[in-house]
């Protein structure tokens, strides 16, 4: 007996014994019991299970002349050509067989087909031995055909929750040879080391029909695959396919979740923005999205955050080139027909471990706009007092102006090993207003009196002229410097240095009437930062982020303002400031992820130093953020964030000095202003990797900035900031893509809101939304597509007296829009229409809504005329490269038994 438990056998040669297995067909891989002369770790059985099966191959040596039996007591009724008496017998035999398995072998109460179990991989390159990330895995269960799919994470390491069974494995990444394989799993178990050969044709990309994709513990991680890359010449083709991601074609910028405030970086670095968009598809391996980041990104406000990961084995030279133009033949009474136009040019190239690059873009917006006002007013007396403000019937349009803007930057990238950068890169940006008109023909100013007693009304229509005109130039020079350092595999240093130097100068002449005001403004900035992190990976399942900080500005700025009455000085006002910023960041994280959850928390603490002339403000702010993601089905996950957004006072909201909005409007500053916090709380519901997701999210204030009335003198009203009472927000925002078939492609993405401020026990509240829809359809062998898209990102934001309805970019519009390839796809042109739709929430106006004791004021701003519009747009890219080969080197980290 003592004998019989020390011999090796395996699970499969126990179910053989006896001519039964659990699945039919069931053979194990050539590949795995062939290599060493030994089964793979996963057939290895107990000492007791070896002892079953010598006493079973008694039993078997009886039926020797009969057919050998291949299933277990789940399959026993398909072969009824067994007699009765031989087919329960045998039956038994597997019964009791997988009951001791069960005893011996296995967990207690873990039944084979009724539980799930975890494998796991590692994959690397076969050459170079290095580990390969993004590598989407394709588990295929042999018996129902049912799939699933993961990718492997940053250190080569995939992980599955599969039904035990047999499955067929299969590895793609482009650049490599296909690698599968055939594996029967019972328990939990780790696969070792996959080795993937490269593709001998380095061109010839492997084709994947899934847009792979993974969740994080706070990012969502996109395998740019060849289907992604179909029908795109530039990265900004290929981030407008993900979900979530809006890209505004009008000015050229993205948004995540309709919020502009976003950073794109290239492999963590922070780039220049033109030459990250302009990246050809096949430079890319993945795309992370960061929604609501931590550490250094959140304490500078950010909102998302998308970062582009480059091959790090990719060797060649590319051009790029994107353009567009809007043309506008339905304007009138303007003196052009172009109201915006951009048009960028990047090229880079890499030879063996070194990358340079550079690009220059200019831009050109003069978008024409309808400018009215309308105020009315409670006489004390008795009587209403209504003032409109509005265009002459003659001049519809009372608003334009010309903004000149080019930017320019040259890089360089040494990666010496895979995982480590060397990265500089130096820019120059230039913004030039030569004349800005606001109302530059006539404006019809009518005064209406109605006296409630007598019900007399009393009309007065003027017409003079209004205008606002502004000439401003201003330019920065910027030089990035970026290191990131991995002296083995849990450990990555980054250092990011950054200094520049801005000098900028603006006049802006205001006339309404008789009254005459000059506004002359010049300053100089100059601005440095460092910041240092470090990443430790201590175990398998826990690592940590640590990072330091420290931004440093300083600005000196001049401001001259002259105010005329009939041409006739009245009065002058210098202000000289000198302001001093000075940030200390210091962030820690830790991660861990036992099984289905992923835990992330941690906390940022900022020392902020800010001093203008005499006033200075200094403020000591935690920033506690916390996820939890648990995926607690294989499609399906959850995930809880907090989140704490802290906000500094402006120098504009400081500063006492009193500026001028508009006829009937003046802005000043409050010294006693103090920063505030804005708590965030959500929980998300996410679908095929977040891919779809949906999140219901609640975020509150007790000391939030609004602006508030200070003084009303007649017919003009003088604004000042505010720290108010109680602010709140609560709404769903989700992103989900439509699966339409495969010639169809289509994207919505919402977010539905209400939002309440309580000022001197007035509560306040506002509801509305954002969304962007998207549906495009390709035909002709996919070279021509056709589709509409819908951006609503004008929303309203509650104030003290009201509300204001606007963004940082205007997005409000509705666009038909055909693209075509040409030249082996290198070449797109597009034509894009612009209707003036009222649809959907999409009025093409900002607008803001004051309501002050008995005065209520509307103004309108609105950019119908712009969007009523056709646009050409071309892009061309041309590459050529190919990937790789490292030379074979010994991997001395190896410590995880090998597969292949």
């Amino acid at each position: 007996m003592r004998n019989l438990l020390k011999q090796k056998c395996s699970v499969y040669q126990l179910f053989t014994a006896v001519g039964t297995f659990p699945y039919p067909d069931t053979t194990p891989s050539p590949s795995l019991s062939k290599r060493r002369g030994k089964d793979p770790p996963i057939f290895q059985a107990t000492s007791a299970a070896c002892y079953i099966r010598k006493t079973i191959q008694k039993v078997s040596q009886i039926n020797k002349s009969n057919h050998r039996f291949t299933q277990n007591i789940y399959f026993y009724n398909q072969h009824k050509t067994y007699n009765m008496m031989r087919r329960t017998f045998q039956g038994m035999i597997a019964l009791i067989l997988l009951s001791l398995l069960n005893v011996f072998g296995q967990p207690p109460n873990r039944m084979w087909n009724s539980r799930e179990i975890t494998v796991s991989l590692k994959v690397k390159d076969r050459d170079s031995r290095d580990v390969l990330p993004a590598v989407l895995v394709v588990f295929t269960n042999l018996k129902d055909s049912s799939r699933h799919f993961t990718t492997t994470d940053d250190n080569g390491i995939a992980t599955l929750e599969i039904k035990p069974g047999r499955w067929h494995v299969l590895l793609k990444l482009v650049g490599y040879q296909d690698t599968s394989f055939v594996i029967a799993a019972s328990e939990d178990v780790f696969l070792g080391t996959v080795y993937m050969k490269p593709a001998s044709k380095q061109l010839k990309e492997v084709e994947v029909r899934v847009s792979a994709s993974e969740e994080g513990a706070d990012k969502t991680t996109f395998l740019v695959t060849k289907e992604l890359k179909e029908n795109t010449t530039t990265a900004r083709d290929v981030l407008q396919k993900l979900p979530g991601i809006q890209y505004n074609p009008f000015e050229d910028a993205f948004m995540v979740d309709n919020n502009p405030n976003i950073l794109i970086l290239v492999n963590g670095m922070e780039k220049s923005a033109e030459y990250v968009k302009n990246i050809p598809p096949d430079r890319i391996l993945k795309i992370e999205i960061i929604r609501d980041p931590t550490g250094r990104y959140g304490l500078e406000g950010y909102s998302a955050i998308i970062n582009i990961i480059l091959r790090d084995d990719y060797i060649g030279y590319d051009v790029s080139y994107s353009g567009m133009v809007a043309y506008t033949p339905f304007l009138e009474s303007v003196p052009y027909k172009v109201p915006f136009a951009f048009s960028g040019l990047s090229g880079s190239y890499t030879y063996n471990k070194n990358t340079i690059y550079a690009s220059v873009y200019s831009w050109m917006p003069r978008p024409p706009r309808i400018e009215t006002d309308s105020m009315h007013v409670q006489v004390p007396t008795g009587g209403t007092i209504y003032v409109y403000n509005l265009p002459p019937d003659n001049r519809p349009i009372n608003n334009y102006g010309t903004v000149w803007g080019m930017r320019a930057s040259a890089g360089f990238d040494h990666i010496p090993h895979p995982g480590q950068i060397l990265s500089i890169e130096f820019s120059h940006r230039r913004d030039i207003v030569p004349t800005s008109f606001s109302g530059a023909w006539q404006v019809s100013d009518r005064y209406v009196y109605i006296d409630t007693l007598s019900g007399l009304t009393l009309t007065l229509d003027t017409n003079y002229a209004i205008a606002r005109q502004t000439i401003s130039f201003s330019e920065n020079n910027r030089a990035n410097g970026y290191m990131k350092i991995q002296p083995d595999k849990t450990n990555i240093l980054t250092i990011d240095l950054r200094i520049s130097k801005g000098d900028g100068y603006s006049a802006n002449n205001f006339s309404s009437g008789t009254l005459k005001r000059e506004e002359l403004t010049k300053n100089t900035t100059l601005r440095w930062r460092a910041i240092a992190e470090w990443e430790k990976h201590w175990f398998e399942n826990i690592g940590s982020i640590i990072g330091l900080g420290w931004h440093n500005r300083k600005e000196a700025g001049n401001f001259v303002f002259h105010t005329y009455n009939n041409d006739v000085h009245v009065r002058s006002d210098s202000i000289t400031t000198n302001m001093a910023l000075s940030r200390f960041q210091t962030y820690a994280y830790l991660s861990y992820s036992p099984g289905k959850f992923i835990i992330k928390g941690g906390t940022a603490f900022e020392l902020y130093d800010y001093s203008v002339d005499t006033n200075r403000l200094t403020v000591s702010v935690f920033q506690p953020a916390l996820d939890v993601l648990w995926k607690f089905h294989k499609m399906l996950s959850l995930r809880l964030r907090y989140r704490v957004r802290f906000r500094y006072p402006s120098i504009r909201e400081l500063l006492p000095s009193i500026t001028s909005i508009d006829a009937y409007t003046y802005q000043t500053g409050n010294p006693d202003l103090k920063p505030y916090y804005v708590h965030k709380i959500s929980l998300q519901l996410g679908a095929y990797g977040g891919r779809a997701r949906i999140e219901p999210y609640f975020q509150w204030s007790n000391n939030y900035i609004t602006n508030a009335i200070d003084t009303v003198s007649g017919y003009r009203v003088v604004l000042k900031p505010v720290n108010a009472g109680f602010f709140s927000r609560y709404g769903v925002n989700a992103a989900i893509p439509v699966p339409l078939g495969k010639k169809i492609f289509a994207l919505v993405n919402f977010d539905i809101y209400k939002e309440n401020l309580k000022v001197n026990n007035t509560i306040r509240s506002i509801s509305d939304f954002t969304s962007f829809f998207m549906i495009a359809y390709t035909f002709m062998d996919r070279k021509l597509s056709v589709g509409i898209m819908q951006i609503n990102s004008v929303s309203m934001n509650i104030t003290a007296t009201g509300y204001k309805m606007g963004g940082e970019r205007h997005a409000d519009m509705w666009i038909f829009f055909l693209r075509s390839f040409w030249l082996k796809r290198r070449l797109s042109v597009g034509i894009s229409y612009v209707p003036p739709l009222r649809l959907l929430g999409a009025d093409y106006a900002f607008v803001t809504y004051n309501e002050i004791n008995t005065l209520r004021r509307w103004s309108v701003v609105d950019i119908v005329p712009t969007r009523n519009s056709i646009a050409l747009r071309v892009s061309y890219s041309f590459s050529k490269g190919e990937i790789k080969k490292r030379k074979k080197q010994r991997d001395e980290t190896e410590d995880i038994p090998q597969m292949f």
